[in-house]
């Protein structure tokens, strides 16, 4: 039998992506580049719960002033004491947004993890915005050509989901894995 996309390893989908950067191509080999790094980023682990991060960040971003959360205080909704000194604590933080992304957009809702903002600014880190337009570009969505319109968007359609959607989002998801 074939081995598809799914079957691949980290390294070999890492191995074929170089390969495609080596040669300045995106297509020619038996998966174009940008469904490698989709299938990439669908390996990745979230260190938190999705369902639970996502409730969360929902739930917080409503009850919010200005509609967003900050890492730090989604942080301390899954953990105990102070937010820690340091940067260590962002990147298990970091990955489950990433998945949480890539979940939703496989399941072509808003980006909910779009919510999650800088605690000083307010705003989505300008580096993490260009990913998520990028990426929304990858898949092939309608978006905006300005970044500030992108996250405007995407987080009014993330504050307007309904959570009984999640939830069934994420039960079809479990029935499937059954």
């Amino acid at each position: 039998m074939a081995r598809t996309i799914d079957d691949l390893t980290e390294q070999e989908i890492k191995r074929m992506i170089a390969n495609y950067d080596e040669r300045g191509l995106t297509e020619g080999g038996k998966w174009p580049r940008a469904e490698l790094v989709l299938a990439q980023q669908r390996k990745k682990v979230a260190s938190y719960p999705l369902l639970e991060l996502a409730r969360k960040i929902l739930l917080m971003a409503k009850a919010s002033d200005d509609g967003r959360v900050s890492y730090g205080d989604l942080w301390l909704e899954f953990n105990d004491g102070p937010i820690p000194a340091g940067q260590y604590w962002v990147r298990p933080m970091l990955n489950s947004l990433e998945v949480l992304g890539v979940w939703c957009f496989d399941r072509q809702l808003p980006l909910i993890n779009i919510l999650v903002v800088n605690g000083g600014t307010r705003e989505v880190v300008e580096t993490t915005l260009q990913s998520m337009w990028d990426a929304a570009k990858l898949r092939g969505f309608p978006i905006p050509a300005d970044l500030k319109e992108f996250a405007l968007e995407q987080a009014n359609a993330a504050l307007a989901l309904d959570g009984l959607l999640i939830e069934q989002a994420f039960e079809k998801d479990a029935a499937i894995a059954d």
